[in-house]
């Protein structure tokens, strides 16, 4: 799990405010959200078979639900590929629940990104493609009463939900990756999945002068992948302040941070947007490592006091992108853990199932 920081008391009563932790009951949109989400997930989980409800379902205290990654590798859940006609038709509008309309299309393009793969390597390679190979795994019982959660995870997709109480919604870590990053020929030609996040970075470290460059590049070569991986504590970076960008790089930082946002929820990409606009885009942190240009391997890093995230394109020669949105303790943390924390603190019952 990732860990988080400390942060300026101040930034901690700000946040405290807004928190859903506070004790204020959910705002409507949430509620929509809740509400909308709990029954496609209980419209799937009645479609089950006997077997695949017994690998699909866990209690929301079990350790496999903090067991995330993106790799290739076997998982529980029940397999996109192995479900019925009815049954795809309410996952996918289970999911359409859970992702804005452009994170769903990004989610979908990754997938089948893995055929892609398939068609070049033959069977050459040391994974097993498969575009079927996405699992759906739910974490509790889906209500808006009772703290349940959810995951859609395979190669280059893990994206996590925790709903606490059943009506306080948070969607960290979501990890988006993509390889190839561009494809060039054959199926699938000309998709650039991740390639605005990429190209936004690019403009906005390419805007900066020699002294801002000196702050925000961190490093002359990228790290292998994401920093803030699986099982990883966080480690805070310096960077660039955006207090020290002028207007025209502000609004390049703003219309990066609208691109990741959109990948969350409609409402959380909403509450994320409410956030900067009481405060700006000032707390936020820029941060580069490696080429400045595009072919290049690169990474960036956007902090701020209720998120973090990365994107790296290094691997097989800056084809292959990873990015990674995770939730700070402020808000919530990844998998509500946060959040969950305060409640029992001021709850007497014990941990639901």
């Amino acid at each position: 799990m990732v860990r988080d920081v400390t942060i300026h008391p101040a930034l901690w009563l700000l946040l405290a405010a807004c928190s859903m932790a506070s004790g204020l009951p959910p705002a409507p949109h949430d509620m929509n959200l809740a509400t909308d989400m709990a029954e496609g997930a209980r419209r799937f989980l009645t479609s089950l078979s006997q077997d695949q409800a017994r690998r699909g379902r866990f209690a929301i205290d079990d350790a496999e639900r903090l067991d995330w990654h993106y790799i290739p590798r076997r998982r529980p859940g029940v397999a996109l590929g192995e479900l019925t006609h009815a049954q795809r038709h309410l996952a996918y509008g289970f999911l359409a629940t859970a992702l804005d309309r452009r994170g769903l299309l990004k989610a979908s393009a990754i997938m089948a990104l893995e055929e892609v793969l398939h068609q070049r390597e033959q069977g050459r390679g040391t994974f097993t493609r498969d575009a079927a190979a996405y699992f759906l795994t739910i974490f509790g019982e889906p209500s808006t009463g009772a703290t349940w959660g959810w995951r859609l995870e395979g190669h280059h997709v893990s994206i996590n939900m925790t709903l606490v109480d059943g009506v306080y919604p948070r969607a960290a870590p979501v990890f988006l990756g993509a390889a190839p990053s561009v494809v060039t020929t054959g199926l699938l030609a000309g998709t650039r999945v991740l390639g605005r996040e990429e190209e936004l970075g690019f403009r906005l470290v390419g805007s900066l002068d020699p002294g801002q460059r000196r702050e925000a590049i961190i490093r002359a070569t990228a790290p292998d992948d994401i920093l803030a991986a699986p099982g990883v504590a966080l480690v805070e970076l310096p960077g660039l302040v955006a207090t020290r960008m002028t207007a025209a790089q502000r609004t390049l930082l703003g219309a990066l941070l609208a691109e990741i946002v959109e990948n969350l929820p409609r409402e959380q990409a909403d509450r994320e947007r409410a956030r900067l606009v009481g405060r700006g885009l000032d707390p936020l942190v820029f941060s580069w490592a490696g080429g400045i240009e595009p072919g290049k391997p690169h990474y960036f890093r956007i902090t701020g006091p209720s998120f973090l995230y990365e994107y790296d394109n290094t691997q097989q020669g800056a084809t292959h992108v990873h990015t990674v949105w995770h939730a700070r303790a402020a808000v919530g943390g990844d998998f509500g853990i946060d959040l969950l924390r305060d409640h029992y603190r001021n709850h007497s019952h014990g941990a639901q199932r």
